[in-house]
């Protein structure tokens, strides 16, 4: 787990990791109390079931922290899906990086 968020925990503060990745077993094995709910910046229903988790179990949240990207790049691929036009790519980066994660954080209470 990096840094920050083991810090966070240390000092008595509650993280709840809203991500496409369950690590739980990982932060668990640190000692960490952290809870866990999928969330997906190009599913948009999605948003809402971490809206109602987060009421749920908290009520509100109080800061959240988006460390997630895509940086659609077809040469990283190496060949393995068809060739995509720029305008494509950088159209699937913008409503992932930003008009998802704007959507999320206006959805969370």
């Amino acid at each position: 787990m990096p840094q920050r968020p083991r810090q966070c925990i240390q000092t008595g503060l509650l993280l709840t990791r809203l991500s496409l990745a369950l690590d739980r077993a990982e932060l668990q094995a640190e000692g960490c109390d952290a809870a866990y709910c999928w969330v997906d910046l190009t599913d948009p229903s999605s948003f809402e079931s971490a809206r109602a988790f987060v009421e749920r179990e908290y009520g509100r949240l109080d800061a959240l922290v988006n460390n997630a990207a895509v940086c659609y790049n077809d040469p990283t691929l190496y060949g393995k899906v068809a060739h995509t036009p720029f305008e494509q790519q950088a159209a699937i980066t913008v409503q992932t990086n930003y008009h998802g994660a704007l959507s999320l954080t206006l959805t969370l209470p």
